[in-house]
């Protein structure tokens, strides 16, 4: 089995906090503060698992992971990143280049988990090129797809909370300044709810974790919040999914 780990980062300080993480765990660490440098170290060892920086010199993260996807198509790629930027987010998913994202500061544990789970997904990666047919292995790539998709979910509605929380709190600066008119306190009762289920929404979509569809009009379908962010339900039970499974029964 492959047990190692790349990690690109050009901020020396950053490569001694993951060294730090990682330390503990049977991982057979490799860390380049120069991007060309972890390159040419795919040909003597390729990585499992490649965790690289999405701001370096020279290189930006996307690019990198997007010619390890060529040079190493099994090994699994998480971007680290210092903020949720949706631009870079949907560059990498379009290029179909990212497992996961990570924004700065990370927490430990949750990384160490992310981790774990590129491991296993090195794993079946390597199986199913063995095993499976390549029909089989797009539907998985597509699947893969849908999990960044879903990491940008995730980071779009950890930026929307704070100015929802702003927009809360200075509601609750003006409450004693409204006058005492009926009409004016249901509009800020109104103001108060919407503020409430974007809260709401919010959450619902940042806890998606399945592939639920409704219809939406016509023949056109969307997610089904509701449904795709309620932990009971079986995660990534899609259309798509469900043909990839059945194919991988037969």
């Amino acid at each position: 089995m492959n047990d190692t780990l790349m990690i690109v980062d050009d901020e020396s300080r950053v490569l001694q906090s993951l060294k730090r993480v990682f330390e503990d765990l049977p991982y057979r660490l490799r860390t380049f503060t120069d991007p060309l440098e972890a390159l040419k170290a795919f040909n003597s060892r390729p990585p499992a698992v490649v965790m690289v920086d999405q701001k370096m010199p020279g290189m930006t993260g996307v690019e990198f992971l997007e010619w390890a996807a060529i040079q190493c198509p099994a090994a699994v790629r998480i971007m680290l990143t210092g903020r949720a930027d949706l631009e870079t987010a949907i560059d990498a998913i379009n290029r179909g280049a990212v497992f996961r994202f990570v924004t700065k500061p990370w927490h430990d544990g949750t990384l160490k988990l992310q981790v774990r789970e590129a491991f296993l997904r090195h794993c079946r990666i390597f199986s199913d090129r063995q095993l499976t047919k390549a029909p089989y292995e797009e539907r998985k790539d597509e699947q893969e797809r849908l999990y960044g998709i879903l990491q940008l979910a995730g980071a779009v509605c950890h930026q929307i909370n704070q100015p929802l929380q702003v927009a809360m709190g200075y509601w609750e600066l003006l409450r004693p300044y409204i006058p005492e008119d009926p009409k004016a306190a249901r509009y800020m009762q109104g103001i108060s709810n919407q503020i409430d289920q974007m809260a709401l929404l919010s959450q619902k979509v940042a806890a998606i974790h399945s592939y639920k569809l409704m219809d939406y009009g016509g023949s056109a379908q969307i997610v089904d919040i509701d449904r795709a962010s309620d932990p009971d339900e079986v995660p990534f039970e899609g259309s798509m999914l469900n043909n990839a499974e059945s194919e991988e029964s037969n």
